[in-house]
């Protein structure tokens, strides 16, 4: 079976990032590459570690997780493309696993993998559609691998994820949610290619991960969201991980905010 080929895009912050890119690193393998957007580099060198010829290093001055993403994206050339943190710790044989499942499904656009990581996710044990979402998941970013041919064209929305200025989370899930809008190929496969060791901005409870969670609601559920968000807010007050007035209004905001996403 001829494997199509796969480029890692790492997202990675700071030079402290950066150094924590050379430990994701598994043995070079044929046809695989890892594409590194680097924010924040203060202009620090290149570690040793990372001047291979399967690494491409670029420095970027965006602002924003959605861009960095974006950014690595954009010079990701490769048949299928893995999104990654940097602290993300890859099984060997995770590449070959992502690069078979695209072989043997070629009308698969876009795949989210397992990832072990905190709190522990429910994965599907068996192939199903990803959207919609099954119960008690959310999207991580780690977990999404595109086919660039039909796929490639998506984007992550500037105006959610970590750094931007209202809306901090969501851009993972937004990202799978304008696959499906378009009509592409979205699935979950049964497959763990690594693990995440700290925990996930979506099981947070910040302000603006709350206000990216009320907008979320607000734009996948445009007919039901003023049920929706208040049933948010009580679910994380019964859960004990928010107070239930502070958390609606902030879902509120959210809600308010999503007419410009």
């Amino acid at each position: 079976m001829n494997l199509p080929t796969l480029d890692i895009a790492v997202l990675t912050y700071k030079p402290a990032g950066i150094m924590r890119v050379c430990r994701l690193l598994l043995q070079p393998q044929g046809g695989v590459r890892y594409i590194v957007s680097w924010q924040a580099h203060e202009n620090a060198p290149i570690p040793p570690q990372l001047i291979r010829d399967d690494v491409v290093v670029l420095r970027y001055d965006g602002v924003g997780q959605s861009a960095n993403w974006n950014n690595a994206i954009e010079h990701c050339t490769a048949d299928i493309i893995l999104r990654a943190d940097d602290d993300i710790e890859y099984t060997p044989e995770a590449f070959a696993r992502i690069r078979k499942a695209f072989a043997e499904n070629p009308s698969m656009d876009l795949a989210l993998f397992g990832i072990e990581m905190n709190p522990r996710k429910p994965y599907p044990e068996t192939m199903c559609p990803a959207w919609p979402v099954p119960k008690g998941l959310w999207v991580g970013g780690p977990e999404i691998a595109i086919r660039r041919k039909t796929a490639g064209e998506l984007r992550a929305h500037p105006l959610l994820g970590l750094n931007a200025p209202y809306l901090q989370a969501g851009e993972d899930e937004y990202f799978v949610f304008s696959a499906v809008r378009r009509g592409l190929d979205c699935r979950y496969v049964p497959i763990v290619i690594g693990r995440h060791p700290h925990v996930s901005t979506g099981a947070k409870t910040s302000k603006g991960v709350l206000r990216a969670q009320g907008a979320l609601i607000t734009l996948i559920h445009p007919r039901t969201f003023v049920l929706r968000l208040p049933l948010k807010a009580w679910r994380l007050w019964r859960s004990g991980k928010s107070a239930l007035l502070p958390s609606l209004w902030r879902l509120l905001q959210g809600a308010l905010y999503s007419r410009k996403i």
